[in-house]
């Protein structure tokens, strides 16, 4: 009983942990040289990515190829952010790894299984037995083809605060 209040609890406070490692705002104006993604309208839908080439309270000039810069109002920005660091999903990955490795090596080890049809000494323990080996390896394997896959290093994007015009 004990083992489950400790589960609960740990997994209760999960959200705010998750909650306190969130990246805190950046300020404007950025320096010249930052590497910035944009949102506006007149970008298109999607962010835009380059650096930051001069910033001024109405005007932001971004390089976002080596031969052209692109001058945007300010105004016209929903969102900008700027690059601060990089991290990896390597825990994120080797979960979802472990989870899903797991399951297909149960499901792989249960559709697998045939009774043994040996008289004398054999190991049958049956389809249990081969259901669980089946998903710890297949577990192992998820596991680490997810820490591997999650290796991979990103940016971590914060939120720039617009000056209010």
């Amino acid at each position: 009983m004990r083992m489950y209040r400790t589960l609960i609890i740990v997994v209760g406070l999960i959200p705010a942990l998750a909650a306190a490692q969130t990246p805190t705002t950046a300020t404007w104006p950025l320096d010249s040289g930052a590497k910035v993604r944009i949102l506006a309208a007149s970008l298109g839908p999607h962010f835009r990515a380059g650096t930051l080439v001069t910033a001024t309270a109405d005007t932001l000039v971004l390089r976002s190829q080596p031969d052209s810069a692109l001058v945007i109002s300010t105004a016209n920005i929903s969102r900008l952010e700027v690059a601060r660091g990089t991290h990896t999903r390597r825990a994120l990955g080797a979960a979802m790894g472990f989870v899903i490795g797991g399951m297909a090596g149960a499901i792989l080890g249960a559709a697998s299984y045939r009774p043994s049809k040996c008289q004398g000494w054999c190991f049958d323990f049956g389809q249990g037995f081969d259901t669980a080996v089946g998903g710890f390896l297949g577990g192992v394997l998820g596991t680490v083809t997810g820490y591997i896959i999650g290796s991979s290093r990103r940016d971590t994007w914060v939120p720039v605060q617009m000056p209010q015009n």
